[in-house]
């Protein structure tokens, strides 16, 4: 986009249970615009490339499993959006954007 804004990031690591949690929130001008998940289960082997690469799908169903049972089936807010997503890096994560998100919602 043609604008600069000026960004803030925040992130926190917890456990929910046997769940870890990973927390990224995303500020835009002092407002929080978006936030992301990644849950990582014990029961679902990542260390070595093989394990992760083939852990794809259940990492992937984790994810929509634990936001569906948050949020239901919709996708597609009042307030905004959220979903599951890969990033180039093949890591999955939950993402929540508001409307104040410029670079989602082109604001």
């Amino acid at each position: 986009m043609d604008r600069q804004v000026p960004c803030r990031f925040a992130y926190l690591q917890l456990q929910d249970r046997h769940l870890g949690v990973a927390l990224s929130l995303r500020f835009e001008s002092e407002i929080l615009v978006s936030l992301f998940i990644e849950l990582s289960d014990p029961q679902i082997p990542t260390d070595f490339d093989d394990d992760f690469y083939s852990s794809i799908p259940k990492r992937e169903q984790l994810h929509r499993q634990w936001l569906t049972a948050q949020l239901g089936e919709q996708n597609d807010f009042p307030w905004g959006t959220a979903g599951v997503a890969r990033d180039k890096s093949e890591n999955v994560f939950i993402y929540l954007h508001n409307r104040n998100n410029g670079w989602v919602f082109g604001g």
